[in-house]
């Protein structure tokens, strides 16, 4: 078992240019990372963090922006820091021919900074506020699969999202089902891959942001070294991402496309140079962001 638990502290300050309004906090930054390996095929990892996000320049200054006819845009100079805890439960499992994880994703963001909107006449004005939080969860599978050994696999991830979110004049929920999938196929110096991939829609405030679609469909050849690999991007599906605003007075939809992406011819010729003193059996530590990995791989 490997624990690991931390305290830090984070002083904020921010004073816009030509107002003498400024906002300073202090605020602490917990961090708890375990992990514990059942046998030589399944570890849990169970990880706590927190962390604080200050008002932006943009969103404190009250200068007027207009953005078209009617709407129009202003800063906040009463914002606050927020806090967004972040906690995370994740179990590795390794049997013959299978192995990936199961994943649990929790976040809360008790005053965090969104916009919103009210009508002042007949300007429709965006402004910033605390609101009263943020909640999201996710949860999602990721398994690899060796079905003939040594020549074809596939793995894929499946996830379902959803979020809460509450303002002082609203409240919305969000769901979203997403995943990717790929298979991979080698035979003597060939390598044959296709993917398919779904990146979650997140919601945050009022807006939910749509996120990538993307497909690959390769062929690659090994020599002596070189890899010559052709293919096509984005063969099965239109390249496409956007944004959707919820709000009552504003709800509208945003979509970018391009179709230049769209069945894209793809070449690459790439070259492996091995240099240096190999080490084998190096154990290194991995302390990411939000967990604590052990691994076993060779160094240079």
């Amino acid at each position: 078992m490997n624990l690991t638990a931390g305290l830090g502290a984070q002083y904020t300050t921010l004073k816009a240019g030509s107002d003498d309004h400024s906002n300073s906090a202090w605020s602490l930054r917990p961090r708890i990372s375990a992990s514990y390996r059942l046998s030589n095929s399944s570890q849990f990892r169970l990880s706590f963090t927190g962390r604080t996000t200050a008002p932006t320049p943009s969103q404190t200054d009250t200068g007027v922006q207009q953005i078209d006819g009617f709407q129009y845009q202003t800063g906040n100079p009463g914002l606050r820091s927020y806090n967004t805890y972040n906690a995370k439960a994740q179990y590795n499992f390794t049997f013959p021919r299978v192995s990936g994880q199961l994943e649990g994703r929790w976040s809360r963001a008790p005053h965090a900074i969104a916009p919103f909107m009210r009508w002042e006449g007949e300007k429709l004005v965006t402004m910033f506020e605390n609101n009263r939080g943020h909640t999201s969860w996710q949860v999602s599978l990721s398994p690899q699969v060796e079905i003939i050994p040594g020549i074809l696999t596939a793995k894929g991830t499946l996830r379902f999202y959803t979020a809460h979110t509450s303002g002082n004049r609203y409240t919305h929920r969000f769901h979203c089902l997403s995943g990717d999938a790929a298979i991979t196929a080698v035979y003597r110096s060939f390598i044959f891959s296709a993917s398919y991939e779904s990146d979650p829609s997140t919601l945050w405030g009022e807006t939910v942001s749509r996120q990538e679609q993307t497909s690959t469909l390769m062929l690659g050849y090994r020599w002596r070294g070189f890899t010559f690999t052709g293919g096509m991007f984005m063969p099965f599906t239109r390249y496409s991402m956007g944004s959707e605003s919820l709000n009552r007075y504003n709800t509208n939809r945003n979509v970018l496309r391009s179709p230049g992406f769209d069945r894209m011819p793809v070449v690459q010729i790439s070259y492996n140079l091995n240099w240096g003193r190999q080490k084998k059996g190096a154990t290194k530590l991995i302390n990411a962001e939000d967990d604590i990995q052990q691994s076993t791989a060779a160094g240079r």
